[in-house]
């Protein structure tokens, strides 16, 4: 009797193990099989993830098309707008008419909105010249030793400054000889960048090719190549390689005498990387 109740007992307790162990394989196969299901539909997701992020690398490169194509546009038209009266003198045509370092300009020449001046050497700082297209309102931006010889409304500035005119932002950058004294860092003159139309327009004044011009943005550059008081055009060539504008326009040539030539413009085209323009003197 005690054997056959001892038989019993390992045979019921062997079916409860065979029970538990089914149970178990059971459970694990569900898992597996759910797992397997679950697999299908998580792919599309991932999928959907790479396609979206691909659309929006996509989406960001067109936008960045667009803006390259719409800034060269606008500096297209802003070239048509832009004068050079000889030497370092501009005048640019938007809603307001802004002049930069006047000179030798002809009797009944358009009046000024705004009189940009760099520093004051003759060349640059002409008090006849700037008294030619002053008008009631004409606002003149210069520097401070500038200034005592010019009338009328002025804004003094110094390298770093920001201020805006009639709509017009203007920045007074630094301007300045490396390796002659005609220029030297501690006059505090100054070239300028200005904003005009959504269009950064940077006008060097007499300078070399200084450290600064690596932070310079701007879209359009005008440049001395005349060397002997400024860069020479290969030294303005790099000038232009740290600005890269969209395009680069020489200056400081062809209208005093020994100071700069044609040949120097051509040169500095021919150095430069960046696209170039050599305007026709206007007079």
């Amino acid at each position: 009797m005690r054997a056959s109740n001892t038989f019993r007992v390992l045979t019921n307790a062997t079916v409860v193990l065979v029970l538990l162990v089914s149970c178990v394989m059971v459970l694990a196969v569900t898992a597996t099989t759910s797992a397997r299901a679950a697999s299908p539909a998580m792919a599309p997701a991932t999928t959907g993830s790479a396609a979206m992020a691909s659309g929006g690398a996509v989406n960001v490169s067109k936008q960045a098309n667009s803006n390259a194509a719409a800034s060269k546009e606008r500096v297209k038209m802003m070239l048509k707008k832009i004068h050079w009266l000889g030497h370092d003198c501009f005048r640019i045509d938007t809603e307001n008419v802004i002049y930069l370092d006047p000179l030798e300009l002809k009797q009944g020449a358009a009046s000024a909105d705004i009189i940009l001046v760099t520093h004051d050497h003759f060349d640059h700082c002409s008090p006849a010249d700037v008294a030619k297209i002053q008008k009631k309102g004409t606002v003149i931006v210069t520097t401070a030793d500038c200034a005592k010889k010019l009338s009328g409304e002025t804004k003094i500035v110094k390298p770093g400054d920001k201020i805006t005119v009639k709509g017009v932002t203007i920045e007074a950058v630094p301007a300045y000889n490396i390796d002659k004294k005609f220029h030297t860092k501690d006059k505090g003159w100054v070239g300028y960048i200005i904003t005009v139309g959504g269009t950064r327009i940077y006008h060097a004044g007499d300078t070399d090719l200084i450290p600064e011009m690596k932070t310079f943005k701007a879209d359009i550059a005008f440049l001395p190549v005349s060397g002997i008081y400024v860069m020479t055009a290969e030294e303005a060539a790099k000038a232009a390689d740290a600005i890269k504008p969209q395009m680069a326009i020489p200056m400081h040539y062809g209208v005093i005498k020994d100071l700069g030539t044609d040949k120097d413009a051509a040169t500095f085209k021919e150095k430069c990387s960046v696209p170039v323009e050599i305007l026709k003197l206007e007079k």
